[in-house]
């Protein structure tokens, strides 16, 4: 027998047909992939919404939150969902004692923020860029639910941890002292002890110490901390007081130029604050600059002209400039002198500029040179149509990377949507007149580039485009969706569209409403109104429920508990039930981790969570959707994964209509929410592509819309593997798992999946090897004898950890050849790379 693996198709046998949209993407915002991203506004804070930057301390360093000092005391400001902390620069302790004294702020009844969280952190790391980098042991109180948590926190919570009840006084000052040492932590409240955790990770062995807060004002003083070798105090001493100037702008003061700055709460252009800049007295400038997205710095073309507004509010008439500068200052590339009428309102000021040198990581600046006052509400600025895909609202050159993926679905969802502000009718307008609101990801979004726009980007890609709306919106306002998207200038909302730039009617077929919802009574209660207005309107509106990820699933229809999140299978019925009065066709959007080969989390679960629902109501018009691939890592690990579950989905193509990658963009370098799952990469000057990407490509260049009989055999490698095993020798797959993992997978090596073209004179042959080795295998064809004496063989292969940088931007990229396959009798032999997709044509 041979030793080769076997594999047989026959090109005959065409088992189904296979939708052509199982490659789309998923543009989230997650890490800012719009703003500071494909967006082509190049200003990150555009409506001044950031709290003030804090002050600079000698000791401690501020991540995000509102901290001032008053009488020696720190002051945290965090309600409203805005998370925040504060560590000591530069520690680095294994075992201590922390100790300081807390005033904790109580709410009224009612008032926002009941479910407030503040405390301490030991042993932290990486406090990074955002709230949602940092690794430490935290202990969180929360006054308004009377529990405290102890455990390990990651990315703006903890996870895991241990949550017990303790009654935090509010109102007065308390001591807190938490004594850490190796894998024991200890909680003592006015010297009494109140928890306890025992956990050692290795990586978080040492570190910092410093506070937390969400939802919660907190006041803390008298900080020590006795690391058994000395006890020291660590004041909250300022080495520069707080500038009153919107966190992503930072002041700028030349000259002997005096002049102050402050957030006007009174009367904002936009949300709860805006930005006033005043000069007094003296010769040079006052004024604010701006380095885009968390300060990475703006790229600049020489010769290349740019164009912007500002909405600029001031008493009397008033100049100021506005210019393109090097990071420190030193250098002006452009700069334009503007005149502000006033008489107390905002008025909108258009500008343009062209600047006389390049510069990848330049800054944009607002200033004064005489005495006068400005508030500033909004400011817009982004390259020309040069620099503009297809003359959109886009980045062209992340707009020009993204286009050539071949992707076939552009969805706009995630997170974002589950927010009561996500609402259509806002995002109508001039984008400088569109309200700020407070985003699942970033609290300071707006709508500049949102939901149409994005719609109008997918046309110009030839996409299809799935909207996720929020379960929040009215059904008055769903039904006013519908004539927006189809109505006429006959129509009230048809007419709005016109004029919105967009004569013809939007091309919909799918939407989603909310996304990754417990489907229970409280989702119900919002779909059925808000569908019965969408499918009285258009029944021919595909709607898809925003379900959740499974790992757990009922193996019948009246299975009541079947896993933590999916506690009834009841509202799907009534949803099936509810399409079925108006003759209307519903999905159920279920999420995947495909964050390596063999931890391909969910498949099996979401199969059969398919078989399931399909039972409870067989007549509707049903099908599922995968509209998140996700994953923690973008690697060719990844790229084998989607590769693998988009092969999975195409086999069940039956019920899955439509497969989508998230995320479609990060920002190199500011990954600050978490996920690391860019399919594309950018910074301010560039963008590139990674491994995922390129299987979304490969498929785009390789799809036929018939599904045929394909199997894989590989009998020498299972006889291998077992042999290993029986005689206790770690078995040789890779780096990617254990023999248990791939027998109970039935992945050993090679996955393969085939399909052909409406005629039959073409056959795409895609096979993945999860192998740490070269894999032979003995192709069997039967039902197209190749006509042409050469396949065309693309591949893309790596180590698992491969990536591409900035420097590095092809380091993993698709390898083209023409392989001369020499048939005979309908055999051939072909050795797949090790850790590679490869996708052989056939004519």
């Amino acid at each position: 027998m041979s030793d080769a693996a076997k594999i047989t198709v026959n090109a005959d046998n065409v088992l189904q047909n296979v939708s052509p949209y199982m490659r789309g993407t998923c543009i989230e915002d997650v890490n800012h992939e719009v703003y500071g991203g494909i967006y082509s506004q190049m200003i990150f804070g555009e409506s001044f919404q950031e709290p003030a930057t804090p002050p600079v301390f000698k000791h401690w360093e501020a991540v995000l939150g509102t901290w001032d000092v008053d009488n020696g005391e720190l002051i945290a400001r965090s309600r409203y969902s805005e998370r925040g902390n504060i560590s000591i620069k530069g520690l680095d302790v294994i075992n201590g004692e922390l100790s300081c004294e807390m005033l904790f702020a109580p709410f009224a009844p009612g008032e926002p923020g009941q479910d407030g969280h503040a405390g301490l952190m030991v042993k932290l790391n990486d406090p990074g860029i955002d709230i949602h980098s940092f690794r430490c042991y935290g202990i969180w109180f929360n006054p308004s639910a009377k529990t405290m948590r102890i455990g390990r926190g990651r990315g703006g919570g903890l996870d895991p941890y241990v949550e017990t009840p303790f009654d935090m006084p509010t109102g007065q000052w308390v001591t807190v002292t938490v004594r850490f040492a190796w894998a024991s932590l200890q909680v003592l409240v006015n010297g009494k002890l109140v928890g306890r955790h025992f956990e050692f990770n290795e990586e978080l062995r040492s570190g910092s110490v410093g506070f937390f807060t969400l939802n919660q004002d907190v006041r803390i003083r008298n900080v020590k901390l006795n690391d058994y070798q000395n006890t020291r105090d660590f004041p909250f001493d300022l080495a520069t007081p707080a500038e009153g100037v919107s966190r992503m702008w930072r002041p700028i003061r030349t000259g002997s130029a005096q002049g102050s700055f402050g957030m006007e709460t009174d009367r904002p252009y936009h949300g709860t604050q805006s930005q006033t800049i005043t000069f007094t007295a003296g010769e040079g400038e006052i004024g604010i600059e701006n380095m885009a997205l968390n300060r990475w710095g703006i790229c600049f073309c020489k010769g290349k002209g740019y164009e912007g507004l500002i909405r600029v509010r001031c008493d009397e008439p008033t100049e100021f400039v506005v210019a393109f500068q090097s990071e420190d200052g030193s250098k002006t590339y452009a700069e334009t002198t503007l005149t502000a009428a006033g008489g107390g309102e905002f008025e909108k000021i258009e500008f343009a500029l062209t600047p006389s040198a390049d510069d990848k990581a330049g800054r944009f600046a607002i200033g004064l040179r005489k005495p006068g006052s400005i508030t500033v509400g909004y400011v817009f600025c982004q390259p020309g149509e040069w620099g503009r895909f297809e003359g959109l609202p886009v980045r062209k050159d992340i707009g020009d990377v993204m286009a050539a993926q071949g992707v076939t679905v552009v969805r706009c969802g995630g997170c974002l949507v589950n927010n009561p502000l996500y609402l259509w009718k806002d995002m109508l307008g001039p984008r400088d007149e569109r309200k700020p609101y407070m985003g699942s990801w970033y609290k300071y979004f707006t709508h500049g580039w949102a939901m149409f726009d994005k719609a109008n980007y997918a046309e110009k890609m030839d996409c299809i485009y799935i909207p996720s709306i929020s379960i929040d919106e009215t059904p008055e306002d769903l039904a006013d969706l519908i004539e927006f998207l189809n109505g006429d200038e006959t129509t009230e909302w048809g007419r709005r569209r016109i004029e919105e730039g967009h004569p013809d009617p939007y091309d919909w077929k799918i939407i989603e409403y909310g996304n990754e919802q417990h489907v229970g009574d409280k989702y119900w209660a919002r779909f059925e109104p808000g569908a019965r207005a969408i499918w009285g309107k258009d029944p021919s509106i595909i709607l898809v429920i925003g379900d959740l990820y499974y790992g757990e699933t009922p193996d019948k229809p009246d299975y009541i508990e079947a896993g933590e999140r999916l506690s009834s299978l009841t509202i799907r019925k009534q949803i099936m039930e509810l399409a079925m009065e108006f003759d209307a066709e519903v999905w159920f959007d279920v999420h995947i981790s495909a964050d390596t080969p063999e931890n391909v989390f969910g498949l099996k679960e979401t199969a059969q969570f398919f078989e399931v629902v399909q039972e409870i109501n067989p007549g509707a018009k049903m099908k599922f959707a995968i509209f998140e691939l996700n994953a923690n890592n973008h690697g060719i690990r990844r790229a084998l994964a989607n590769a693998l579950s988009i092969a999975y989905f195409e086999r069940r193509a039956d019920l899955v209509r439509v497969v989508v990658s998230a995320n479609s963009l990060q920002p190199d370098g500011q990954n600050d929410h978490g996920w690391d799952q860019g399919l594309i990469f950018f910074n301010p000057y560039m963008a590139w592509a990674q491994p995922p990407y390129y299987v979304h490509q490969m498929m785009g260049e390789s799809y036929f819309p018939n599904l045929v009989e394909a199997t894989v055999d590989e009998p020498h490698r299972f006889d291998l593997l077992a042999e290993q095993c029986k005689h206790d020798v770690t078995p040789d797959v890779g780096q990617f798992g254990t023999i248990d993992v791939h027998r109970e997978s039935g992945l050993f090596g090679l996955d393969v999946i085939a399909m052909r073209s409406d005629d039959g004179g073409e056959l795409v042959l895609r096979v993945v090897n999860v192998a740490a080795e070269p894999i032979e295998a003995d192709i069997h064809l039967s039902g197209l004898i190749p006509a042409e004496p050469t396949a065309h063989v693309t591949v893309l292969a790596g180590d698992p950890d491969d990536v591409n940088t900035a420097d590095n931007p092809e380091n993993v990229i698709p390898q083209e050849t023409d392989w001369p396959h020499n048939f005979a009798d309908g055999c051939v032999t072909y050795t797949f790379w090790p850790y590679s997709l490869t996708v052989i044509r056939l004519r």
